[in-house]
């Protein structure tokens, strides 16, 4: 499991990632269980229903690499020709920095420092880039004990002078750089985060079809909210 403390709407609350153990506590103050594993259901909590595409990483590089759609397949194998470089060891500064330009492009919420700090020595950056360009990155949550790499945060260039095709490609080899790295280093599962379940919404709809490209598997793992944590996640909304 990991804990991160952070603020909601300025009061102090707590994330539970990966939990197996409901705390009573947590019941009775502002808390959040992402991803929740644990076979009893959290007393007083409310359930948020999520499901993400997870991907083994214990199998042989070749088997995941082959599981993935064929234009993933070939996105990753031209890549290795683009003279593309992947990077570990960004900043938060300099992660959130660039994705501070990803996200006003997209119009989407952007990511500070402190929050990415927040997550302490659990979190991994990494980029790819060519030349000086950064071309994407991505932001993982890495649990050595339940053996899970995470994606938080991913952004990528959006730039009038960057080829889209490379962009895309880029994208993709840093996931997979991700995933021989973190199965090297013994981590079972590749976790892409969400997907949105019987969506219309066509962007929601091209988010899974990326996902689901890797030839991951969608599993069911729900959040669940302490009273507190609801109320104050309502609050100026």
């Amino acid at each position: 499991m990991i804990l991160v403390k952070r603020r909601l709407r300025g009061i102090p609350y707590v994330q539970k990632w990966f939990a197996h153990d409901p705390a009573l506590f947590d019941a009775l103050s502002v808390a959040i269980y992402y991803q929740y594993l644990g076979g009893k259901r959290p007393a007083f909590f409310l359930r948020q229903r999520f499901a993400a595409v997870q991907i083994d990483l214990s199998r042989e590089e070749e088997t995941v690499l082959s599981d993935m759609q064929k234009n993933v397949r070939y996105k990753i194998r031209r890549a290795e020709k683009d003279g593309l470089t992947w990077e570990l060891g960004v900043t938060p500064k300099e992660f959130a920095d660039f994705h501070k330009a990803f996200a006003h492009k997209k119009g989407i919420e952007g990511v500070d420092v402190p929050r990415l700090r927040s997550f302490g020595t659990a979190l991994v950056l990494s980029r790819v880039f060519l030349g000086p360009q950064i071309l994407a990155q991505h932001a993982h949550l890495v649990d050595a004990a339940e053996s899970r790499a995470r994606m938080l945060y991913s952004s990528s260039a959006r730039f009038d002078n960057v080829d889209a095709a490379l962009v895309s490609r880029a994208n993709c080899w840093c996931h997979w750089k991700e995933m021989v790295h973190f199965r090297e280093l013994g981590i079972r599962t590749y976790d892409l985060g969400g997907i949105a379940t019987n969506t219309a919404d066509k962007t929601l709809a091209g988010i899974n079809e990326f996902k689901l490209g890797f030839g991951g598997k969608v599993v069911r793992e729900d959040h669940w909210l302490s009273p507190l944590y609801f109320i104050a996640s309502l609050a100026g909304t």
